[in-house]
């Protein structure tokens, strides 16, 4: 008998008070074989929120992991908070300043961040596109791993949820590897390494976060499986999981499981989980026009289509869309050349997209990572009409403080 990845959901009131968070955690481990199911007394626990800056509704609720720090320490565990927060946020300041410092000293555990401490490169099992890694001694060194993320739509990404949240694992220069060659896969590559380690997965449903607002949402979940809880989740937001290249391409090599059909959810009906995903799926916006389409309007522009995957194709999409055909209207005829299978148009400005089309960077304008940056490329577009006289992709600007903000 095949025994399928359980993912616990447990509902929550409006605007619920600090108890009734903390009962939802426990009735969630305790849907999955509660604590002792993960850690046992004298190990060494690393909860791992997303605190990827100060705005407060961009990370995870505090009260989420706090309960998970008190009932670990309670089992007897040694218990540490940490993370490392996006490049452009002085982490110093964040971790001097933010409620995680008040989350340790009230459950009496340590907290730290990655920043301050030593990176260790570790062997990837079955490379696909890093053989090794550059990640946090915490992560190396801990016995169980409590990933803790939160609901967020994300820019590039779609959603930042569970397999996203393992960013904060690895160094800043192991973040700009990523970006630069695959973004994705990179991230996949941190969840296959430490399987093993993350034993549980608790996601912060209260509120989702969609750009700096908070949509109430009332739900905690928890799984042992990071790819069936994002999977579930994504569903929820409104979203096909599959078009979620974290998911797929984790599902596809073992991660987890990546099918809702593969997935048991207990604790709320399944309907209960339509009605909040027909309620909020409108707030994410997983649906988005063909950049064919939005191209056709805009005249001068082709795209040039070689099986692109979705991040991309968005991007693109919702790039071309806050453009006027007035905007073209003095422009070269211009090619968007999207996906691995794409080439560039002979007697067009070229726009190359992606770390996937690099052997034509020479050929046109290059739009660098895997995916390519929203901004970047904007900026690519309005260099190609002459909108503006230079290119400075994101990068450009980021490398420069990771040295300088530690």
């Amino acid at each position: 008998m095949i025994t399928l990845p359980k993912v616990a959901v447990i509902k929550l009131p409006p605007k619920p008070f600090d108890d009734e968070v903390f009962e939802a955690v426990k009735k969630c481990l305790d849907a999955l074989g509660g604590a002792k199911a993960f850690a046992s007394p004298g190990d060494k626990v690393l909860v791992k929120p997303n605190i990827c800056a100060f705005n407060f509704s961009m990370t995870t609720d505090r009260r989420v992991y706090y309960s998970l720090a008190v009932i670990f320490r309670d089992l007897g565990c040694e218990v540490t908070i940490g993370e490392n927060p996006v490049i452009n946020t002085p982490s110093k300041e964040l971790f001097a300043s933010h409620e995680m410092k008040k989350v340790a000293e009230k459950a009496g555990v340590k907290v730290v961040n990655f920043r301050e401490h030593e990176f260790i490169k570790v062997k990837v099992p079955n490379p696909i596109t890093f053989r090794e890694i550059e990640v946090s001694e915490f992560v190396v060194n801990s016995d169980v791993i409590i990933n803790v993320p939160t609901m967020r739509k994300h820019a590039l990404a779609g959603l930042t949820l569970s397999l996203k949240n393992l960013y904060g694992f690895v160094s800043l220069e192991q973040r700009h590897a990523m970006h630069s060659y695959s973004l994705y896969w990179g991230l996949v590559e941190i969840a296959k390494t430490f399987k093993d380690k993350i034993k549980l997965t608790v996601m912060d449903g209260i509120y989702a976060s969609l750009d700096g607002l908070m949509v109430p949402i009332g739900l905690i979940m928890a799984s042992s499986d990071m790819v069936a809880l994002d999977a579930l989740t994504s569903y929820i937001l409104g979203w096909d999981p599959t078009k979620l290249e974290t998911i797929r391409y984790a599902s596809q090599v073992g991660v987890g499981a990546g099918n809702l059909n593969e997935i048991e959810v207990e604790g709320v009906d399944l309907d209960e989980l339509k009605k909040i995903r027909e309620t909020v799926a409108k707030h994410f916006n997983p649906s988005w026009p063909d950049p064919r389409e939005v191209a056709k309007r805009l005249g001068k522009v082709e795209i040039v289509y070689g099986d692109p995957c979705p991040t991309c194709e968005r991007n693109v999409a919702t790039i071309l869309s806050g453009y006027s055909p007035k905007d073209f209207e003095k422009a070269p005829d211009l090619a968007i050349v999207l996906g691995p299978g794409a080439k560039p148009v002979e007697g067009k400005v070229n726009i190359i997209v992606g770390d996937c089309l690099k052997k034509y960077a020479g050929e046109g304008i290059f739009v660098p990572c895997c995916p390519a940056y929203l901004h970047d490329l904007k900026c690519a577009i309005d260099y190609a009409i002459g909108k503006t006289s230079e290119r400075i992709y994101l990068w450009e600007k980021l490398l420069p403080l990771i040295k300088q903000w530690v």
